[in-house]
């Protein structure tokens, strides 16, 4: 009785907090019996799969909404079972734990190895029990395999010969509804499987429904080929298809030329000696006044939020840098620097070592002000009690989880910052946050499930194949600085170039010029995996060229129609921006995304030597609706593409339309 009071006094005063990994449940030390698990088996934040727990689990669920199929999974392959107190009394359940039941544990058919016979699962047999495969072969013997717990007690042995068949769909259905009960254990993991199953053979799934189609167009659009029984209509489909495939190759081509010109225009910049002054004094507009800065940025306006954002225009002064791609560029002459030194100073050749300062984000909020003037063994109490009033705002899981970081609990932390994965799962801004700030913190295993996660609910942007690509990108480096198994490293390099490719060889709708910023990047990682082994370029090898910089800083945000800006103020005191994206010792700013995400991008191949300053300006949003405050990531890049690389991330929220921040400084 004193055991089973403590026990209920611990369970009542576990304090639930964090996203869900079931992936994360352990086997204990010891021995015991049996393992009680109360969960709905829904797993947001990590591997939902875990490992063998060495005895009979007895899964146990409350919930309407919640995933029975991967419950009983968990149950049944330990040889225990499923109890689903939303279908059988408490007492029922209580008389059900400990003792197994009669279940159908494998099947093996000889000589057939791709029969794919299902279920392979294990399942409770109660009645006719029914399983199917595909024969490849001519004869087959399939064995099925019975028992109690995981001790097989009864087997049973089956001839199946091609000469029996029967003609029809009903049994290759049959097979395919028994597949998509095992993919269902792992919805989100077999998305794509579970799709092309149901339209292959004509199924209602969670990722397809029933669709009527009567058409030759109808069945084109949606790429279903007509059944058998309309040869004529298939026949006409097969040359429809044929003829699409014309046009996509006529487009791919125009596509390869379109981001080689952008290529070569990027090239060219690179390729260009621009002169690295130690410090101008000022640059003057025609009038021989106004200094070319953010202070005197324009004389216009930008369009309120809501209103559609009108071209931009150079600022009255004109540009002054020397040329190259983008709006802005023009020509300027040595006789329009005043400078002190007269000699070039060709910084950067020698990759030096740089320093990068990032300022800290420090919100004025009410919960950091008390957790501040709390005892660290009280903190995390008193973040629970601050939870209560401030926890459906994503910027309080934010702002506390930076907190405990800094106090050196990285762990609380990392359980503060899961809780973003429960309040929207279907929100990808929110998630994305999310997986750049897991990022941050070399959590990369968890962000690449994040950013897979954004990527199956934003497939139309280019943003959602990019940011996935760079952290796989940086697990790779971490993995191969630690000698993991070379085959797994390039695995990861492989995945990042070909959606680095993808980004670069489709057309983007909001986002033009987005190619040449994935095209850097991809042939930062293309060196590192040819030294794996990987033979051929995802690309054409035309647009094969790796671009090492002293400076690479980018700039990418959360929220969609949301224009923010990146400023970047050299040591000379020039200024280079959106409209002045060209300066004179070199400095480039990448096309101008006014309608979210970004990123925007400053790069200078040699650097001067001094301090640059990167600001960044939030200026308004044409959504109809912002879910909090606008998420900033920036990383600073020094020697980009180079064996002594650096990179420094923050993330910022700003809250207000025209607000400007100085995020951090590069000294060279």
């Amino acid at each position: 009785m004193h055991a089973r009071k403590a026990l209920m006094a611990a369970l009542r005063g576990v304090k639930y907090d964090g996203g869900t990994q079931v992936g994360a449940v352990r086997r204990l030390r010891g021995r015991y019996d049996l393992v009680l698990f109360f969960s709905d088996g829904l797993s947001n934040f990590g591997v939902e799969n875990p490992p063998s727990l060495g005895a009979p689990i007895y899964a146990v669920n409350t919930a309407t909404s919640a995933n029975h199929a991967f419950m009983r999974y968990l149950a049944l392959r330990s040889g225990g079972a499923y109890i689903n107190l939303n279908r059988i009394s408490v007492a029922s359940a209580i008389n059900s734990i400990g003792s197994s039941s009669f279940s159908f544990i494998s099947a093996t058919a000889e000589g057939c190895s791709e029969c794919a016979l299902y279920p392979q699962v294990r399942l409770p047999v109660q009645g006719p029990f029914t399983l199917a495969g595909r024969l490849t072969t001519a004869t087959t013997k399939v064995t099925l395999n019975y028992g109690v717990g995981n001790k097989i007690t009864q087997r049973r042995s089956f001839t199946i010969s091609r000469t029996a068949a029967r003609k029809g769909n009903l049994l290759r259905r049959a097979w395919a509804q028994k597949r998509l009960d095992d993919l269902m254990i792992f919805p989100e993991k077999n998305r794509d499987a579970i799709a092309s199953l149901g339209k292959e053979f004509a199924i209602v799934t969670p990722m397809t429904s029933l669709i009527v189609l009567e058409q030759l167009s109808q069945y084109v659009e949606h790429k279903i080929r007509p059944p058998a029984s309309l040869p004529g209509m298939a026949k006409k489909y097969d040359l429809a298809i044929a003829r699409l495939a014309r046009i996509k190759r006529t487009k791919d081509a125009s596509k390869l030329a379109h981001v080689l010109s952008l290529w070569r225009q990027r090239l060219a910049w690179y390729n260009t000696k621009f002169k690295n002054y130690y410090k101008v004094e000022k640059y003057e507009n025609k009038k021989g006044r106004r200094r070319h800065s953010m202070s005197a940025r324009l004389r216009r306006s930008r369009p309120s939020s809501g209103a559609a954002r009108s071209p931009r225009r150079s600022m009255e002064s004109g540009s002054f840098g020397l040329g190259g791609v983008g709006r802005g560029g023009g020509g300027a002459s040595d006789s329009r620097i005043q400078s002190i030194a007269t000699k070039e100073k060709k910084v950067g050749a020698a990759n030096p070592e740089a320093s990068i300062k990032m300022e800290a984000w420090n919100p004025d909020t009410p919960y950091l002000k008390v957790l501040k003037k709390t005892a660290r063994a009280q903190r995390y109490s008193v973040y629970l009690a601050q939870r209560e009033k401030h926890g459906k705002a994503p910027a309080f899981y934010l702002d506390c989880a930076n907190f405990f970081r800094t106090q050196k609990q990285p762990k609380l932390a990392l359980r503060i910052l899961s809780n973003l994965s429960e309040l929207e799962l279907e929100n990808p801004a929110l998630i994305r946050v999310l997986a750049h700030r897991l990022a941050q913190i070399g959590e990369y295993d968890l962000s690449i499930l994040m950013f897979t996660k954004v990527r199956k609910l934003r497939p139309e942007e280019p943003q959602s194949y990019r940011d996935l690509a760079l952290v796989l990108e940086r697990r790779a480096d971490r993995d191969r600085k630690k000698r993991v198994k070379p085959a797994r490293v390039l695995e990861d390099y492989v995945t990042a170039l070909k959606l680095l490719a993808n980004v670069v060889m489709n057309k983007w709708q909001r986002f033009n010029e987005i190619e040449v910023i994935a095209l850097t990047e991809l042939n930062n990682i293309w060196p590192k995996a040819k030294r794996l082994g990987l033979v051929t370029p995802p690309v054409d090898k035309r647009l094969i060229k790796r671009l090492t910089m002293d400076v690479r800083i980018v700039m990418s945000w959360d929220a969609d129609l949301t224009d923010m800006d990146l400023h970047v103020v050299e040591p000379s005191g020039e200024e280079a921006y959106y409209s002045h994206n060209r300066t004179v010792i070199g400095g480039m700013v990448s096309r101008d995304f006014t309608q979210g995400y970004g990123p925007e991008v400053y790069a200078i191949r040699r650097a001067m030597k001094g301090t640059y300053k990167i600001r960044t300006k939030y200026f308004g949003s044409s959504a109809a609706k912002l879910t909090g405050a606008v998420t900033l990531q920036v990383d600073v890049y020094t020697n980009y593409g180079r064996a002594n690389q650096r990179r420094r991330s923050i993330t910022l929220r700003l809250t207000k339309s025209k607000e400007e921040f100085l995020v951090g400084s590069i000294r060279f």
